[in-house]
C-alpha cells in the first residue's frame, strides 16, 4: 500500500521476502510441473501428491472459466492437457484412424478392444454425439464388430460335429 518506507521495501526484497504467498506456490508448483514435463515428456501428472492435486485444481478453474489466462498460457506451454480424458479419447482415434487407414494385415489388440468399447457405449446410449460422428467419418468404421474367421470359427465347427458324431452313435 505503499506505507513502508523504501529502504526497509529493499531490505526485504534483498532477503527474498515473498510479498504476494498465493503468487509464489502456484510459481513454484509450476516449476514443479517443468521439471516433471522435463524428465517425462507431458505433463499428465499421476494421481497422489501435491503437484497431482494442483494439477486437477487447474483444470477445475479452467472449467469454471476462473483460470488467468497467464496461467492458462504457462501450462499450455508445457502440454497440459485440460481435459485428459477427451485428449486420451482423440489419441486412439487418431491411433485407429492411422492402422486402419495404413491397409495392414490387422488392428492391435488394444485398438480392437477400445474400439470394441465404443461400440458397447453406443449402444448403451453413453457415447457422445461428436464422439459418433468422429468414428463415423472414419473409413471402413462399422457399428457392428467384423465376425471372427479364427479359432471361434474352429471351436464352433468343432461343437458341432461332435454334436452329430454324438447324436449318431
Amino acid at each position: 500500500q505503499g506505507t513502508l518506507a523504501d529502504d526497509i521495501v529493499d531490505d526485504l526484497d534483498g532477503v527474498g521476502f515473498v510479498w504476494d504467498p498465493l503468487a509464489h506456490a502456484w510459481e513454484a508448483r509450476l516449476e514443479e510441473l517443468e521439471q516433471f514435463y522435463a524428465a517425462n515428456g507431458h505433463s499428465n501428472v499421476p494421481s497422489g501428491g501435491t503437484l497431482a492435486r494442483w494439477t486437477s485444481r487447474q483444470r477445475t478453474l479452467h472449467r469454471q472459466g476462473q483460470l488467468r489466462p497467464e496461467r492458462r498460457a504457462a501450462l499450455l506451454e508445457l502440454s497440459f492437457e485440460f481435459d485428459p480424458m477427451t485428449a486420451r479419447w482423440e489419441r486412439r482415434l487418431a491411433e485407429y484412424a492411422a492402422v486402419s487407414a495404413s491397409g495392414g494385415s490387422g488392428i492391435p489388440e488394444p485398438l480392437v478392444k477400445w474400439a470394441s468399447r465404443q461400440r458397447v457405449s453406443r449402444a448403451a446410449g453413453k457415447l457422445a454425439p461428436e464422439r459418433v460422428e468422429a468414428l463415423n467419418q472414419l473409413p471402413g468404421w462399422r457399428w457392428s464388430a467384423a465376425r471372427a474367421s479364427g479359432p471361434s470359427a474352429l471351436r464352433r465347427l468343432g461343437r458341432r460335429l461332435a454334436n452329430e458324431v454324438g447324436a449318431g452313435a
